[in-house]
């Protein structure tokens, strides 16, 4: 039986010798994990299909309670630019890697997945930095979560900050007044309560605060 659903490529990893085993986070479904059979060969017309941060209305077969097969896709989206641009990429990890973290088969999952993609279309095309959007999504995922950052020590100084985001959509940041001090920290309290919390350390995260250097 063949289904289509949309949904976001999280991660793809090599499996066996032409093939990879894609984890796709889909609004309708969840996290579905598909074999995408020959997709290494040179000519495979699903070469993009199976590469992370591709998101479009994937097909798929289903046998029994195996993992799916993937059999095609419309793609909307590569978010090319996450891909040619360091701190475009390594914003773009840690939304796939908290998504993939939050994601259960088999559940309903729009609101999620919808923001996911929001945050990766403002990472890919805006031209604010990436890592404002970044954390538009963090403060968007923590309610997912159960944290609620104003039940925690939450510093005075983040207070505009945080309903600023709240209030903002990705697309809009822009016009966001925010010192690139202001938002270092902020994100770095976000890590840490990532971190406290259920869904525990990202490590894309820890990664990309490295690589800011200002």
């Amino acid at each position: 039986m063949e289904t289509k659903f949309s949904a976001l490529c999280v991660r793809s990893s090599e499996y066996r010798e032409k093939d990879k085993i894609l984890t796709l986070i889909s609004p309708e479904n969840g996290r579905v994990v598909a074999v995408a059979k020959g997709v290494r060969a040179p000519n495979s017309k699903l070469k993009m299909a199976a590469t992370q941060l591709c998101f479009g209305e994937y097909t798929c077969s289903v046998l029994g309670t195996g993992n799916a097969i993937l059999k095609g896709c419309l793609i909307n989206d590569n978010f090319l630019n996450c891909w040619t641009d360091i701190y475009r990429n390594a914003a773009a990890q840690v939304v796939v890697e908290a998504l993939d973290k939050i994601a259960f088969e088999n559940s309903e999952f729009s609101a999620e997945t919808i923001a996911a993609i929001r945050t990766l279309v403002a990472i890919n095309y805006s031209q604010t930095f990436p890592y404002l959007p970044l954390a538009w999504y963090l403060v968007k995922l923590l309610p997912s979560i159960g944290v609620n950052p104003r039940e925690t020590d939450l510093p005075s100084s983040f207070i505009s900050l945080l309903c600023a985001l709240e209030s903002t959509l990705p697309d809009e940041l822009d016009g966001l007044d925010v010192t690139s001090k202001e938002l270092r920290s902020f994100l770095h309290y976000l890590d840490l309560l990532l971190k406290i919390s259920d869904l525990g350390k990202i490590s894309s995260l820890d990664s990309a605060l490295s690589l800011w250097q200002f």
